[in-house]
């Protein structure tokens, strides 16, 4: 929260004076306001506020949906912790529910924790993937250079999928885990 809030608020308050000078958002400007003060904005579907994902601070989405992930992440840790098949679970509930939300709702951006699930969870693997890397790193060396040709082959399988920054992060990321593990790529 103190890492998020001072400049986001500031930047927020910057949104409500223009908003108030330049007559946006109509009667509706007090719960963008609202919103924005419990940083959940982004968790309102259009339908609802309209422009909430985005109003006072174009970029705010994307704190609330950060946002987001610190609420329910203590949570989820604890319930998965040590087991896979929990985080399977949790994934499969996630993309089940940002599937049923995405067809009622029109959430810009996916601004919810539940639609960015699985960015999160990436980021949580390479955590871990890292640390027992680190830990076991002959046991690793001879296995991490595989990651690449695999990682891009399944960027390419997957082909027709919204990857983004996907392929490049499993460049990157190989190539930190070879390096952490000692071990030499092509690459």
């Amino acid at each position: 929260f103190f890492r998020l809030a001072p400049l986001y608020y500031a930047l927020c308050a910057w949104g409500v004076v223009e908003a108030l000078w330049k007559g946006l958002y109509g009667d509706r400007l007090v719960y963008h306001i609202l919103l924005h003060l419990t940083m959940l904005h982004g968790f309102v579907p259009n339908e609802i506020l309209p422009g909430s994902a985005n109003s006072l601070n174009y970029q705010s989405w994307s704190i609330s949906v950060e946002w987001q992930f610190y609420l329910v992440a203590p949570a989820i840790l604890a319930f998965i912790r040590g087991s896979a098949n929990r985080a399977l679970l949790v994934l499969v509930a996630c993309l089940v529910t940002s599937t049923a939300l995405q067809k009622l709702y029109d959430f810009p951006f996916a601004a919810t924790a539940v639609m960015r699930a699985g960015l999160f969870a990436t980021g949580i693997a390479s955590f871990y993937l890292t640390r027992l890397v680190t830990r076991n790193a002959e046991l690793a060396r001879p296995l991490v250079p595989f990651l690449l040709p695999v990682g891009i082959a399944s960027a390419w399988v997957a082909g027709s999928l919204p990857l983004g920054a996907f392929p490049l992060w499993v460049v990157v990321f190989s190539a930190v885990l070879a390096d952490l593990a000692g071990a030499e790529t092509w690459l």
